[in-house]
Formats: structure tokens, C-alpha cells, sequence
């Protein structure tokens, strides 16, 4: 999330050409309609972080795979599977790159590397 939006519930998608994209929030759904069809139905405001986070844990519950995609990574794991996963926080980063964001530039290594300060920050918060 740090890379697609730098955790900006309010961030618009930005084109290679500086014009505006189709993606919006944290996590820049693409289109738009996949955070606002919902929030609508809910009720609820879209630009509100915590809204955001509540529609990841909604989709992390779907069946239909709206958000959740394997087909560009070797991962067999559903959405829950991998919120429950202990693989390594850098093989974390890269699953959630290729199966739930994926970006048109791949891969990205250093998100890995953001997961990993992420984690480490936490754990000494968690302390």
C-alpha cells in the first residue's frame, strides 16, 4: 500500500503522462466502482480510511475473486488463506503485489523491503 498510495485513503491513480487514473485509495481499486459500489450500498464515506480497510476484510471473505486474482502468480492461496499465511513478510509483499494490486510495473522489489519495515515497526510497537 505504501508504494500504490503511500497509505492515502484520498490519492487519485497519477498516469506515466501526470493526467488522472482510474484507481483511487490505499490500495487504488481500479476502477473505482469495486470501493464506491460498495460504499455506497453501505452507506458509508469512501475517502475514510478506516472504510477501506473494512472493504479489504470484505473482500477478503468473497468467493468471486472481484479483487483477489492468481492467475499472474504461482500462489494457490485465497484471499483468506493468505491473511492467515506465514510465509515470510517479503514473500507476503510480493504475493499481495501480484494477486491483489497488481500494478502495470512488476515486479517491485523494494515492496518487499516495505513490508519488512512495516513488520519490524509493529513488532517494536506490539513491545
Amino acid at each position: 500500500m505504501e508504494s500504490e498510495s503511500d497509505i492515502n485513503p484520498l490519492l487519485r491513480e497519477r498516469t506515466n503522462t501526470g493526467g488522472i487514473g482510474k484507481g483511487v485509495g490505499v490500495v487504488q481499486w481500479t476502477p473505482k466502482s469495486k470501493l464506491t459500489d460498495w460504499t455506497t450500498l453501505e452507506g458509508v464515506d469512501p475517502n475514510d480510511i478506516d472504510v477501506q480497510i473494512q472493504r479489504i476484510l470484505v473482500e477478503v471473505e468473497l468467493t468471486n475473486d472481484e479483487q483477489w486474482v492468481t492467475t499472474k502468480h504461482n500462489s494457490e492461496m485465497t484471499f483468506k488463506e493468505f491473511t492467515q499465511s506465514t510465509e515470510s513478510v517479503e514473500k507476503l509483499a510480493e504475493i499481495f503485489l501480484y494477486c491483489y494490486e497488481r500494478p502495470t510495473i512488476m515486479p517491485q522489489p523494494a515492496r518487499g523491503k516495505q513490508a519488512r519495515k512495516w513488520q519490524d515497526l509493529l513488532e517494536l510497537l506490539n513491545d
